[in-house]
């Protein structure tokens, strides 16, 4: 395997252990991603010293493997899905907790997060999908539900989903 036109001691010869290093390293990425507190290198060092008993990774192998992986992948990672996936997942949490739910148009949440690419407007959705969700289901709240109805506390049970 090649990533770009460097060959790699990751690669070469390809061992168990460079096997679990990438695991480790696909599991930091998704941290990265996903949680509001990402691992740490130290810890996901700890983790590998503990789990991966042939080999001694160093912290800039840790770096190095994330690079590789994010190379060979053509850092197609995106948080698109994410977000999509954070709002999917509040408005149904929304709709079983409050009868305000049904009156969420999950339709004006998809335009609004189409505006938001369009406009290039999401730069804080590399730091957290989960607050981009959350902003877009308040907006949506805010712009289809009638005035009248806002009887739900949305942002307070909004903020404790981010």
């Amino acid at each position: 395997m090649e990533a770009g036109n460097t060959r790699s001691w990751l690669f070469h010869p390809v061992t168990e252990s460079n096997l679990q290093l990438f695991a480790l390293i696909s599991l930091w990425i998704s941290s990265k991603m996903h949680d509001s507190h990402p691992l740490s290198v130290r810890c996901l060092k700890s983790l590998a010293n503990n789990i991966i008993k042939d080999q001694h990774f160093a912290t800039r192998d840790f770096l190095e493997a994330e690079v590789l992986f994010m190379q060979v992948l053509n850092f197609e990672i995106g948080t698109t899905n994410i977000a999509f996936l954070n709002l999917e997942e509040l408005w149904m949490q929304i709709k079983r907790v409050a009868i305000v739910g049904d009156l969420i148009n999950f339709e004006a949440c998809m335009e609004i997060m189409d505006l938001l690419y369009e406009k290039e407007e999401t730069s804080f959705l590399h730091k957290s999908p989960s607050s981009l969700a959350a902003s877009i289901l308040v907006a949506s709240y805010l712009i289809t539900v009638p005035k009248q109805k806002w009887e739900f506390p949305l942002l307070p049970w909004v903020c404790d989903f981010i």
